[in-house]
């Protein structure tokens, strides 16, 4: 592999090799889906991204809540798919919603994007930047 940012195939499917790189900055709770909260993961791409193997979990967010982040995940697709799940102990995870991240807004500031779900309302802050050496 080369040191320019071509494409290249892995497992059939297409990856644009990127150098974007996401901060995710903070997550806010406008409305939970559950009146007692939802225990909130994060996945890129279907990467959990938080809470990480090994990181402790958070208490149930509700509505009103916020955590702050410093988070930094590379983006490995020209649009990178971001989703938060309700963790469940005896049933499937449910989706609390998507956003879709493009690499292309790297050095474009900071974004504030909200995550629907059918009941229930998150924002996302972040921003894209580009790894340079």
């Amino acid at each position: 592999m080369g040191d320019d940012d071509g494409p290249m195939a892995v497992a059939g499917k297409r990856i644009v090799m990127s150098t974007a790189v996401l901060r995710i900055l903070r997550l806010q709770c406008e409305r939970s889906s559950e009146d007692a909260g939802d225990e909130v993961s994060m996945r890129l791409d279907g990467v959990p991204v938080w809470p990480a193997v090994g990181e402790r979990d958070y208490p149930p967010m509700t509505s009103g809540q916020d955590i702050g982040f410093a988070r930094d995940v590379l983006i490995h697709h020209a649009d990178a798919v971001l989703t938060l799940h309700d963790l469940d102990d005896l049933s499937a995870d449910d989706v609390l919603g998507s956003i879709r991240i493009p690499a292309g807004e790297a050095g474009t500031g900071e974004h504030t994007r909200d995550i629907l779900g059918p009941e229930s309302h998150y924002k996302l802050t972040y921003r894209v930047g580009k790894i340079t050496f």
